[in-house]
């Protein structure tokens, strides 16, 4: 059960999305794989040792949380602009 939807990227693949659970917790799930971790941060972290995950979608969930974290993009991407 979802909680709240933070970011839906679709793709050929599959949907990534990254969840507010309704412990608290954050849920990631992409091309039925689901998992569940304690921060916002733990799923980024997660996601990136996924097989499977295609970069580019790795890539557009960085982008997705500097704009909800309200920040330009870079905290997650490491970007400068």
């Amino acid at each position: 059960m979802v909680r709240r939807s933070l970011v839906r990227i679709p793709a050929e693949e599959g949907e990534l999305r990254l969840d507010v659970l309704p412990g608290g917790q954050v849920g990631l799930s992409f091309a039925g794989r689901q998992e569940r971790f304690g921060t916002i941060e733990a799923a980024f972290e997660g996601a990136a040792l996924w097989p499977g995950l295609p970069a580019y979608l790795y890539d557009a969930l960085a982008w997705e949380l500097d704009l909800l974290a309200g920040h330009s993009v870079r905290r997650w991407t490491g970007e400068d602009g």
